[in-house]
């Protein structure tokens, strides 16, 4: 409780991170502020004979009405609540909602406000979190996938291209005829097997000259080309068992994590979600009312299909301020202007170069380098 001159105030925590506070304004202060309002609205208030606000005091009251007590409790519940709140020690982080239970000018006034605060983080002990990293590995099937993918998109680009055949130059048209004499042994074999379907293909397979002349990839023979393609798949596969590893440890530290998320926050990620789709929307042309009733969805609809991933995505910051904090992980002026600098494209570091920009830049660096520190933390580095 916190006891001063003025007010009593009885603090109380409530779940998901909301706090309520009771507070009592004695009958010397209500009748203080009761009169400043007066003083206030008199002078707007006209009664005939009267010069404006020079009518006696009990007309004027009359003429006012609750329009007075409104008055001053607009001005007395959020100046004494912060009044109140800065002693107690507490910010809120959304908007104060005010329950009056009693007010009597004689007797004083009584109220609640209730608020969200920031959360409390509690981190466990990370050390304990024992999460293996998956080994990949590419095989012959996985390659012969690709390869065969990568042939399909050939045979559907040439067939596009001779499906507009008639719009091509004459000179195009005689080199693409020669070719097609070239492969004629090929094209009455696919024919034979049941394969020509109104196109005329250079290559019924994968082959050394297709995997020279049509994948643009640099190679001189089919091996070479599967050897490409086991590297890459190889480096997809390394890349998602990667992040798999690292989401899975960020899901047992915050298992570990104490933590009541603030529906505030929820909101507000959604609200940001909300915009940024809009926005998507409107790049397209389109107009965001138009879209919904097309798509027969609602911005509630959208938002509660969202609500999951936001409160995951809540979690994981609020992990990893905390973290950062527990740390003493820090991100320099210096890191943050290098880190804009590395930026070729002018536009772009043009819109980092700013207050709004730089703070983007901090919050980025120093999730990475907090993530980073979870790391070595689980791994014992």
């Amino acid at each position: 409780m916190t006891e001063n001159n003025k007010y009593d105030a009885k603090v109380k925590k409530l779940e998901k991170s909301q706090v309520e506070v009771s507070i009592s304004v004695p009958e010397t202060e209500v009748k203080k502020a009761v009169e400043k309002s007066y003083q206030k609205l008199a002078p707007q208030v006209k009664i005939e004979g009267f010069r404006a606000g020079k009518a006696p005091k009990d007309m004027i009251l009359a003429k006012i009405g609750p329009a007075l007590y409104e008055e001053a409790l607009n001005q007395m519940l959020p100046n004494i609540t912060v009044e109140v709140l800065e002693k107690e020690g507490l910010t809120p982080i959304d908007q104060v909602r005010y329950d009056i239970e009693k007010f009597e000018v004689e007797e004083g006034l009584i109220y609640k406000a209730t608020f969200s605060v920031y959360p409390e983080v509690k981190i466990g002990n990370l050390k304990k979190i024992k999460v293996k990293e998956e080994k990949v590995k590419v095989t012959d099937e996985d390659v012969e996938k690709v390869l065969k993918e990568m042939f399909e998109d050939w045979k559907k680009r040439e067939e596009a291209k001779q499906a507009a055949g008639s719009q091509e130059p004459e000179k195009a048209k005689e080199e693409r005829k020669e070719e097609e004499l070239n492969a004629q042994e090929k094209i009455e074999k696919a024919a034979k097997e049941g394969k020509k379907e109104g196109a005329i293909l250079k290559y019924s397979e994968p082959t050394d000259k297709w995997a020279k002349e049509e994948t643009q990839l640099q190679v001189e023979t089919l091996e070479e080309l599967k050897k490409k393609v086991k590297e890459e798949v190889q480096k997809q596969k390394e890349s998602i068992a990667k992040s798999d590893y690292q989401n899975k440890i960020m899901e047992k530290a915050i298992e570990l994590t104490t933590m009541e998320i603030p529906a505030a926050f929820v909101e507000r990620e959604l609200d940001r979600r909300l915009e940024q789709y809009k926005a998507r929307i409107s790049s397209f042309g389109l107009k965001f009312d138009d879209f919904l009733r097309v798509q027969k969805t609602s911005v509630e609809q959208l938002k509660d299909g969202w609500r999951d991933n936001a409160h995951a995505f809540i979690q994981s910051e609020l992990f990893l301020a905390q973290l950062a904090k527990n740390e003493s992980i820090e991100v320099s002026d210096e890191e943050i202007q290098k880190q804009i600098d590395s930026v070729t494209d002018e536009k772009t570091k043009d819109q980092f170069n700013n207050p709004e920009g730089k703070a983007y830049v901090y919050t980025v660096l120093s999730r990475q380098k907090t993530f980073k520190r979870l790391m070595e933390i689980v791994e014992g580095k």
